[in-house]
This record gives C-alpha cells, sequence and structure tokens, in this order.
C-alpha cells in the first residue's frame, strides 16, 4: 500500500527542476571521466557517487527528518492521523532520501556497466552491498532521530553529526572487504566470501533496523508490543558472532555460552541508555501483572529487563557447567567468578540508572547515572591508582582477583544500599497508586 507520508515527500522533493538537475550533473561529470580514465575510472567514480549520495548526504537527510515537522509542530498531527507504523516509518525513510535514491537508481545501470567493461568481478555482490548498506545507515540515522524524540521530546541537529560519524566508520568497517574476491570467512566451518559474507550480513542487518524503526514509530503511535523481537535479534546477534569462533573440540559448548553472556552483556548497558524508562510504564506492568497476569503485562515489558534476563539464564548455565581454561586464564581465576563478578556489578549500574529514572524531572537521568558509572569505573581507579591504593579497585569493578569475597561483598553492599533507595523513592512516589488506578494509567 503506498504510503501517503511517502507521496508528500516525493511531491514535495521532486521538483521539475530537480528531475533534471540530477542526470544533467551526472552525464557531464562521467563524460569528463570516462574521457580522462576510461571504464575503470568510470566505474570507481560511480562507485564514490553512490556512497556519497546514499551514505552520506542520505543519511544527513535522514536523520533530519523530523525536525521539519517539530519545528513546524506538526508532528503531533501525524501522529494522531490514521497512518499505519509501517506506512509512516517507510515514508519517512525514502520519502525524506527520495532525490537521493532518483540519483542513486540513475547511478546503477552505469555501475553495471562500467564495471563489465572495466571486467570487474561480482559486481552483484558489490551493488547489493552499496545498495544494502546505504538503506542501511539511512534508516538507523532515522531511528536515532526518532529515539531521541521519544525520550526528549525534541530533535537535535548535532544527532545527525553522531549519524555521520557511525556512517565513516561503516564505510571504514566494509571498506577493506569490497574488494575481497579470493579472500573467506570461516563461519561455522563453511567458507564464505568476505564480499558476499559482508554484502548478505548488511542485508540482514538492514532488515533488522527496518525491524526496529517499525517497532519504535508504532510505539511513538501509541501501538504496544511485546519485546519478542528485541528476544529474537538478541538470539540472532548471539548466533552470527560465535559463528566466527575459532575453538574447535572440546568445550565449544561452555565458550559458545560464555560468549553470549558477554554478548547480551553488553545489550543490557545499550538497552538500558537507549529505552525510555518512565516511572508510570513501569507502574503499568506492575499493576497489569498483578491484574491480567504475566502474558498481559509483556506489553509493558522493558527490552533492558529482557536482556537482563537473558543475561542471568546465561550466567546460571556458566555457573553449572565447568569452563575450560584457555591460555592466559590457567593462570588466573576461572571464568565463572567474572561471569558472577560481572552479574552482581550489572545489576548495580542497572540499578543507579533506574533509581535517576524515578524522579518527577528524569529529563537529564541517564546522563547523571552515566556520570556516576564514570565516576566508579575511571575517575576512582585513576584516583587510586595515583594514590598507590589500586587494591580499593576490587571495590568497585568486577576485576579479577585472589581474594574475589571482598570484591562480591562490596558489590552486594552497593546493590543492596541502591535497591533500598530504589525501594523508598518508588514507595513515596508511585505505589500510593492503587490497582484501581489501571485504566488511568492505561490512558483509557
Amino acid at each position: 500500500m503506498m504510503s501517503p507520508e511517502f507521496l508528500r515527500n516525493f511531491w514535495l522533493e521532486m521538483t521539475l527542476h530537480r528531475w533534471v538537475m540530477m542526470p544533467t550533473i551526472q552525464l557531464v561529470l562521467f563524460f569528463i571521466i570516462h574521457t580522462m580514465g576510461g571504464w575503470s575510472w568510470l566505474h570507481d567514480a560511480t562507485r564514490l557517487t553512490i556512497v556519497a549520495l546514499g551514505m552520506l548526504w542520505g543519511v544527513r537527510l535522514a536523520g533530519e527528518a523530523l525536525i521539519d515537522e517539530i519545528d513546524n509542530r506538526t508532528w503531533d498531527q501525524q501522529r494522531m492521523s490514521a497512518i499505519t507504523p509501517w506506512q509512516m516509518s517507510w515514508g519517512k525513510l525514502f520519502g525524506s532520501t527520495v532525490y537521493v535514491w532518483y540519483g542513486i537508481l540513475l547511478l546503477v545501470p552505469v555501475f553495471l556497466f562500467s564495471g563489465l567493461m572495466a571486467g570487474e568481478p561480482m559486481l552483484e555482490a558489490k551493488l547489493i552491498l552499496l545498495l544494502s548498506g546505504s538503506v542501511l545507515v539511512q534508516a538507523l540515522a532515522l531511528l536515532m532521530s526518532l529515539l531521541m524524540v521519544r525520550r526528549m521530546g525534541r530533535h537535535r541537529r548535532s544527532l545527525s553529526n553522531i549519524a555521520l560519524i557511525i556512517t565513516l566508520f561503516f564505510i571504514i568497517t566494509i571498506g577493506p572487504f569490497y574488494d575481497e574476491y579470493f579472500a573467506q570467512f570461516n563461519w561455522y566451518g563453511l567458507a564464505i566470501s568476505e564480499l558476499v559474507f559482508m554484502a548478505l550480513s548488511s542485508v540482514v542487518f538492514c532488515g533488522w533496523v527496518l525491524l526496529a524503526l517499525y517497532r519504535t514509530m508504532g510505539e511513538e503511535l501509541q501501538l504496544k508490543h511485546r519485546p519478542l523481537a528485541w528476544f529474537s535479534f538478541s538470539l540472532f546477534l548471539i548466533f552470527y558472532v560465535l559463528g566466527f569462533s575459532p575453538v574447535a573440540g572440546g568445550g565449544v559448548l561452555e565458550l559458545n555460552l560464555a560468549g553470549a553472556f558477554f554478548i547480551t552483556l553488553f545489550l543490557c548497558y545499550v538497552m538500558i541508555f537507549i529505552e525510555r524508562k518512565e516511572p508510570l510504564e513501569l507502574r503499568r506492568f506492575q499493576v497489569t501483572r498483578g491484574q491480567q497476569g504475566w502474558v498481559a503485562a509483556s506489553v509493558h515489558l522493558p527490552c533492558w529487563l529482557v536482556s537482563v534476563a537473558v543475561v542471568l539464564v546465561l550466567g546460571v548455565l556458566l555457573q553449572w557447567i565447568d569452563t575450560p581454561k584457555m591460555g592466559f586464564m590457567e593462570t588466573l581465576l576461572r571464568v565463572d567468578q567474572v561471569v558472577l563478578l560481572s552479574l552482581l556489578f550489572l545489576l548495580r549500574d542497572i540499578a543507579i540508572v533506574i533509581y535517576f529514572n524515578l524522579t518527577k524531572q528524569s529529563q537529564r537521568a541517564d546522563a547523571t547515572a552515566m556520570v556516576y558509572l564514570l565516576l566508579l569505573y575511571l575517575l576512582l581507579p585513576m584516583l587510586f591508582g595515583a594514590m598507590g591504593m589500586t587494591t580499593l579497585n576490587n571495590l568497585l569493578m568486577p576485576l579479577l582477583t585472589t581474594n574475589p569475597l571482598t570484591t562480591v561483598i562490596s558489590g552486594g553492599l552497593q546493590l543492596g544500599v541502591v535497591g533500598w533507595l530504589i525501594y523508598q523513592r518508588w514507595q513515596r512516589n508511585y505505589q500510593p497508586l492503587g490497582s484501581n488506578k489501571l485504566g488511568e494509567l492505561s490512558g483509557d
């Protein structure tokens, strides 16, 4: 179904002047380049132009797609319209960048023909990588913009600069694989061309980002979803990353579990800062769970809590399994000590973030929590190091020590103190809301 948002952007962007200007500039530019260097130069110029249009200019346009609506105070009207989340998502993504994609579509035949004339191999994989990579970074820029609007109610143009930095990192990362025709990745024992693998990976991650954009747009349009998509992405990311594990033979299960544990641990920290942590949303989850059960309450379940549950399960499994020693680990302690301490301090860090978000004015809660975590993980250890008291660092972070009991007790005490503070703040500000307030909290 055609998106009204896409049509609106199409008619605003695609003026007669723009219809003519893009092919004219490309024709003159490529004629000069072909005259100077032949088909090879033309092919390289076409590739660089696709990157410039799709991954640089397109990212800037997609990242600022919401600015005009917010500045003109029309975003609230669009949210109240009958446009579905999917129509709004792809309409804004491809509508705001429609002129960019017009230029890219004109370049595709030139890219393929010049590549054939220059004898470039694997043109299909290269084209897929360029196009899917462009969609990936543009959708990521729009997703970051939407998350900023959801969290703060406004948009900052500086966020587009962050999206551009991420795009440059993406280009630098995949660039070396673009001309790797014969080099291969060993992924789950399968020998796959690096170029083909990166192209397929770009397509798959592009799909995940589009799904995240759709789900986030749905939440912005007041549609609730269970966090099944995030859970599925977590499992996929674990499966994807562990495919590069070089370990074979005994201990594969234990090491893969350890890898899955630390991947999920990383996702916990990502989501606790990205996702909204509104106290009323937590209260909705609590009240709905008490009245209608876990299934009905799962629509209010935050994604970071899903990741915490997964990392706890993986941690318990690792504690029950004899983790094999690997290289330098033989001279240190068992990996399960790392798992135990990581779980303990993860819960402490999450509790710190939650505590600052349980305020009535929580606009800077995450930034405040990040300052405190920076103090615990960087500034205080540097201070202790300068004073020659590095052993005190064991009280602040999950370090491997010959006496882990001290670190466990310290982490447990910190978690207990922050948990008590959370309980007191929750009781004072939100517990008086009785279960009969469910309808009011749900906006019914």
